[in-house]
């Protein structure tokens, strides 16, 4: 007697059984796959979110001294040098203050870090940068004229541009990560003057 396959107790025969096996383990083994390769991947997306993060806060800091500035000159597009009114870092002092944004090769690597110099005080603000030029004046406070020539003078905007190298290995490219900002020198003498 064989059973009937309408039959609601008859069960799966052993082909099915097998097949659904063979499909079962397929599916598990592409998950496990993809689970191992984005657990493989993490620790590079991790460091490149921490570089971009940190590139974030310095340019913020960056653009927030510049904002502050009477004035302002870019030696080269490795150098920038402010004057903020004292009263603005330090409250109940007058009188000018002076920031200096340093940018150098690091020793034993093709990349470079930047330095913010207030007083004696260094502080280390960017590694790992890969910009060829980081700071470039504007004579006037228009976004998209053409970048003036270092050491012009009395500049209103002061860009900044920092390129940060990829490695995407799987795929054999390098690629960059580029932030760019900028910020006008809300307290130059042809700003509070009305110029």
């Amino acid at each position: 007697m064989t059973a009937d396959r309408h039959d609601p107790e008859a069960g799966f025969t052993l082909v099915e059984l097998l097949v659904g096996i063979a499909m079962a383990l397929v599916v598990t083994m592409a998950a496990v796959s993809m689970f191992t390769a984005m657990t493989r991947k993490q620790p590079e997306v991790t460091q490149a979110a921490d570089i971009v993060g940190t590139a974030r806060n310095a340019v913020e800091k960056l653009t927030i001294d510049i904002r502050q500035g009477q004035s302002a000159s870019v030696p080269n597009a490795h150098e920038l040098n402010l004057v903020i009114p004292c009263s603005v870092i330090t409250a109940g002092d007058t009188g000018n203050c002076e920031i200096s944004y340093r940018c150098t090769q690091e020793v034993g690597r093709t990349t470079s870090s930047c330095t913010r110099q207030f007083g004696t005080k260094i502080k280390t603000v960017i590694t790992g940068l890969s910009t060829k030029e980081i700071f470039c004046v504007f004579p006037t406070s228009e976004v998209g004229k053409e970048c003036g020539a270092q050491g012009t003078t009395a500049p209103r905007y002061v860009g900044v541009n920092l390129e940060f190298p990829n490695h995407k290995r799987a795929v054999g490219i390098s690629s960059t990560t580029v932030l760019e900002d900028g910020a006008a020198l809300h307290n130059s003498p042809e700003v509070l003057n009305g110029v």
